[in-house]
């Protein structure tokens, strides 16, 4: 039941993403204070750095976003609670991922539209991958410091 909801999570968010790719593509523009939503097409990867080709970026993010699921997949954890957490941080890592991908399998290039002040332009998916990343860093701490506190001292 769990792996349904992941999955329908998963989707949901692959939509959310799209939807709001589609929106600003069509025109959809925003400016209020030091925010706005404005279309930027990203050629490159992460701050617009240009390094490889988008046939490239495509394979060399799925093989990343692969792997980055066996390391999940695969990591020991004491309970079935802590693998939920795990699953949950790679659902967002994922439809971000994948989100990033459908751009570049579409479009040719990402599809950027958030721009803070002074802070490179970055989208939905993006969001999402800094929201499982994070969760996933606090969950390693977390285990990190319940390992150390567990073990008998030297």
């Amino acid at each position: 039941m769990k792996s349904i909801l992941l999955f329908f999570l998963l989707l949901f968010l692959i939509f959310l993403d799209q939807l709001t790719k589609h929106l600003v593509i069509h025109g959809l523009r925003f400016k209020w204070g030091f925010f706005e939503i404005t279309l930027v097409y990203n050629e490159g990867s992460a701050f617009g750095l240009k390094l490889l080709k988008n046939s490239e970026y495509i394979v060399v993010n799925s093989i990343i976003l692969f792997l980055f699921m066996l390391f999940i997949f695969y990591r020991n954890s004491r309970s079935q609670y802590m693998k939920s957490l795990y699953n949950f941080c790679l659902v967002f890592i994922l439809s971000g991922g994948l989100g990033n991908i459908i751009d570049r399998i579409f479009h040719g290039k990402v599809i950027d539209f958030f721009y803070i002040y002074n802070f490179p332009v970055f989208n939905l998916a993006d969001v999402f991958i800094t929201i499982g990343m994070g969760m996933l860093i606090m969950i390693f701490f977390r285990e990190e410091k319940k390992i150390q506190e567990s073990s008998p001292p030297p």
